[in-house]
């Protein structure tokens, strides 16, 4: 029987997974997968044309062979920004859906958006690459290493564009500044790419994304969608009367 246990520990965008078959006997440790790729992990598409379609390419560095299934799934994100998963495929022509990627060998997987191509506001997916477990020959026992990749897509309509706007600030009894936001926009952005202007009468500051953002674990803002998270409070701003301007890049 396989016991699927998940690892703390893990490269940026990859869950890893170990299928731990349990009998008596040695142990047989799978080799490192920290070296295994997907390009690209972020992306955009277009919901029709030439830019509908993205290659994604995944590489097996290991000294056997692995099996990959490749699936999608549509995004949904609350206030605090966490993302809730629905089943997704009828929405991507993938091919191949599976693949034996041989032994240090690579696969190209073409990722095709076929929903609606009339979008008016953008829409984010996880493409996901799931390594399938593998059976042990009789009488062995070990522990498998597998990877699951979750790359994210955004499809993207011609022209749209994003609106973030602060609707309120205020302070925490701890700490810091809650703001409530809301992007009334058709395209979705990216916090760490923003840039923030405060200015109360007196002083007047812009800080980048990253400064404000660089720990939060999800800086994506859909379009016409609320979020609510805290920063550490800026010096010498008075939230009471802070004016904030955000501006964002129209393109990533």
């Amino acid at each position: 029987m396989l016991k699927l246990i998940r690892l703390a520990t893990r490269p940026p965008g990859a869950v890893i997974l170990l299928w731990a078959a349990m009998a008596i006997g040695l142990a047989l440790v799978a080799s490192p997968v920290w070296a295994q790729q997907v390009e690209p992990m972020v992306f955009s598409l277009t919901p029709s044309g030439a830019g509908a379609t993205r290659t994604l390419r995944m590489e097996n560095p290991r000294s056997a062979p692995i099996t990959v299934e490749v699936t999608a799934s549509a995004i949904a994100y609350d206030a605090q920004g966490a993302e809730t998963w629905s089943p997704a495929d009828e929405d991507f022509q993938i091919f191949p859906p599976q693949s034996l990627i041989p032994s240090r060998g690579a696969q190209a997987f073409r990722i095709r958006y076929v929903g609606d191509p009339s979008l008016e506001v953008s829409r984010s997916y996880r493409i996901s690459l799931r390594q399938l477990p593998v059976a042990l020959p009789e009488g062995e026992s070990g522990i498998v290493v597998g990877v699951n990749f979750n790359t994210l897509v955004n499809v993207v309509p011609p022209d749209s564009q994003s609106d973030l706007v602060v609707n309120a600030v205020v302070p925490e009894p701890t700490g810091g500044w809650r703001l409530s936001l809301e992007n009334k926009g058709t395209r979705y952005v990216r916090l760490t790419r923003t840039a923030w202007t405060l200015s109360d009468g007196d002083r007047q500051q812009t800080l980048d994304g990253p400064t404000l953002f660089g720990d939060i674990q999800s800086n994506l803002v859909p379009p016409r969608s609320q979020r609510e998270l805290v920063i550490a409070t800026p010096p010498a701003f008075d939230p009471a009367k802070v004016a904030i301007t955000i501006s964002a890049p129209p393109t990533e």
